[in-house]
C-alpha cells in the first residue's frame, strides 16, 4: 500500500515535470519565432523601402536606427542569413559611407563563415573589397591575421570555389595579397 502511494505521488511529480518542461519548450520555440519573425519583418521592411525608395533611402534609415536596425541586419549577414546578405549587397550601391561601412564588416566576416553562400552570390565588382579579413583584424587586433587568411583559402580551396569561377580566383587572389600586405 505504502508502495502504491510511493509510485502515485512519483507518477505524479513526473507528470508535472513533464507538464512543466513542455511548457518550457513551447515558450522557447514561441521567443524563437518571434524572434526570427521580427529579423525576417526587419529584412522584408527594408527590402520594400528599396524597391519603393532605393538603397540611399535604406542606409539613411539604417543610419539613422543605428544601434538597432543596421545592428540587427549585419547580425543576420553575420550569421549567413541569404535575404539579410542579399539585401546588405544590394545596399553597398550607396553614397552613404556610414552605412557602406557597415555592410562592408557584416559581408566580410559572412564571407569567413559562408563563403559557400555568399561568393556566388557577389557581384563580380566586389569580390576585392569582400574578400578580405579588415573585419576580422578589427574585431581581433590580438590575433594573427595570416591564420585567417590562410583559413579562408583553406575553405574556398575545400569547397572547390578556388578554382571553378572567376569570382573564386578573384577571391584567391585578393586573400593572398592582403595575406602579402597585411602585417602583424
Amino acid at each position: 500500500m505504502q508502495q502504491e502511494r510511493h509510485r502515485s505521488r512519483n507518477s505524479q511529480l513526473t507528470g508535472a515535470w513533464r507538464l512543466a518542461w513542455q511548457a518550457t519548450l513551447v515558450a522557447l520555440v514561441l521567443a524563437l519565432s518571434a524572434g526570427a519573425s521580427a529579423a525576417d519583418r526587419l529584412v522584408a521592411d527594408l527590402n520594400r523601402l528599396l524597391k519603393s525608395h532605393g538603397p540611399d533611402a535604406v542606409n539613411a534609415r539604417l543610419s539613422e536606427y543605428w544601434e538597432t536596425q543596421s545592428a540587427h541586419l549585419g547580425e543576420l549577414t553575420e550569421r549567413c542569413d541569404v535575404e539579410a546578405m542579399t539585401l546588405s549587397l544590394a545596399l553597398l550601391q550607396t553614397t552613404n559611407l556610414e552605412a557602406l561601412a557597415g555592410h562592408h564588416y557584416s559581408l566580410q566576416v559572412a564571407m569567413g563563415r559562408c563563403p559557400g553562400t555568399l561568393l556566388p552570390m557577389m557581384p563580380y565588382d566586389r569580390v576585392q573589397e569582400l574578400c578580405s579579413v579588415d573585419a576580422y583584424i578589427e574585431a581581433n587586433p590580438e590575433k594573427d591575421p595570416h591564420k585567417e587568411v590562410a583559413r579562408r583559402l583553406a575553405n574556398l580551396r575545400r569547397l572547390g570555389l578556388a578554382a571553378i569561377s572567376a569570382k573564386g580566383k578573384a577571391c584567391v587572389a585578393a586573400y593572398e595579397r592582403q595575406s602579402r600586405d597585411v602585417t602583424k
